[in-house]
């Protein structure tokens, strides 16, 4: 019973992928990559605020609102799917250093924000989450709840930033 559950659902995931389109499928397999290295790179270095910043490379061209809408809900559903379909668990540090850098990739500048919640009985739950303008990309939660520990920013020449600041209503749309 469940072999024959285990192939039911590989035939579903195979399907699902044999419907997306190659662009979509290349984010994915981009995202499934960028995963496995900021998981390896944390188990490596630790989660040390200096080792998380991972360096992809300046991209020099104008974006615009549109590019920066479509390449927050590609990058956003694009880890998602990845995370769901990976074999390992990624929790929300390795996907908002995952997205962090296909963003940036993209050209598009995006905040990496660190926190800890304190919960009852004093226990802290600690959360990784990446935000593009206002809209999450990755780890939604109610920040209200989270004293953050760093916010950074990749800087990308010749953004816009008028561009960043109308995406939350956009985006959202």
């Amino acid at each position: 019973m469940r072999n024959k559950l285990i192939r039911v659902r590989a035939v579903s995931k195979l399907i699902t992928a044999r419907s997306l389109t190659i662009a979509d499928l290349s984010d994915v397999v981009e995202a499934a990559v960028l995963l496995g290295l900021a998981k390896f790179r944390i188990a490596l270095r630790g989660a040390d605020q200096r080792n998380l910043a991972l360096k992809p490379p300046i991209i020099t061209h104008r974006t615009t609102d549109e590019h920066i809408r479509t390449a927050a809900r590609r990058v956003r559903m694009a880890i998602g799917r990845a995370a769901r379909n990976l074999p390992l668990s990624y929790n929300c540090l390795p996907q908002a250093l995952a997205a962090h850098t296909m963003l940036a990739r993209r050209g598009v500048t995006a905040s990496l924000h660190i926190g800890v919640e304190k919960g009852a009985g004093g226990d802290h739950r600690f959360h990784a989450w990446q935000k593009v303008g206002e809209v999450f990309v990755t780890g939604e939660c109610d920040e209200e709840q989270f004293v953050q520990f760093t916010a950074s920013s990749q800087t990308v020449q010749h953004a816009p930033c008028e561009a960043q600041d109308t995406l939350a209503s956009q985006l959202s749309k």
